[in-house]
């Protein structure tokens, strides 16, 4: 049975740049891109502008299974934090190739927050899963939620420069080799 090609080395995707390296035999997932596509157009519908927010989750060592679980459970936990401050939340996550406890999140949100909400939303995140990996029995010390410091990350509906902007910013958590050895993704459900 021959397996599908999910991974493009082309520079865009539907359009829009992407972060892909011929040189370096580096491409993208196309269901991650998908998915952040998706996630965009969904916060760009409901608010018109948007703000992105990167950040990386590593728990405990485990079984990939139950940080699987965890990172679930916490990371629903963190879009429901988002929802009561009235954010309008869209993630997309990806479980790292390298290591099974490691998550990248890319998090739109409405366009309203700034930077100090930003940092504020990640150390709440980091709260978030030390309090879920004691409940499952894990070491809450080698639990850690890190933002990613990146550039302008306010899109709004009409600037296809920012629109752009951000989903080449996003794409990076699509990136793989090309022969990658699989990848778990999750993302918000389809509205």
């Amino acid at each position: 049975m021959k397996m599908r090609n999910y991974i493009t080395a082309a520079p865009t995707f539907h359009h829009r740049p992407i972060s892909t390296s011929k040189e370096d035999n580096i491409g993208c997932d196309t269901r991650v891109l998908s998915a952040l596509e998706r996630s965009l157009e969904n916060i760009l519908e409901v608010t018109g502008f948007a703000h992105l927010l990167r950040y990386t989750v590593s728990l405990p060592e485990g079984p990939s299974t139950e940080s699987n679980k965890l990172f679930r459970q916490g990371q629903m936990e963190v879009i429901r934090l988002c929802q009561r401050r009235r954010l309008q939340p869209n993630y997309v996550a990806v479980k790292s190739q390298e290591s099974q406890n490691h998550y990248d999140v890319v998090l739109f949100l409405d366009g309203r927050t700034d930077k100090k909400q930003d940092d504020k939303i990640v150390e709440r995140a980091d709260q978030i899963f030390k309090r879920k990996a004691e409940l499952h029995g894990a070491d809450a010390t080698q639990c850690s939620v890190q933002g990613v410091q990146i550039p302008e990350t306010n899109i709004l509906l009409y600037d296809k420069a920012d629109i752009d902007n951000a989903f080449h910013e996003g794409s990076k958590l699509a990136q793989v080799e090309y022969n990658p050895t699989g990848r778990t993704l999750f993302a918000s459900p389809k509205k």
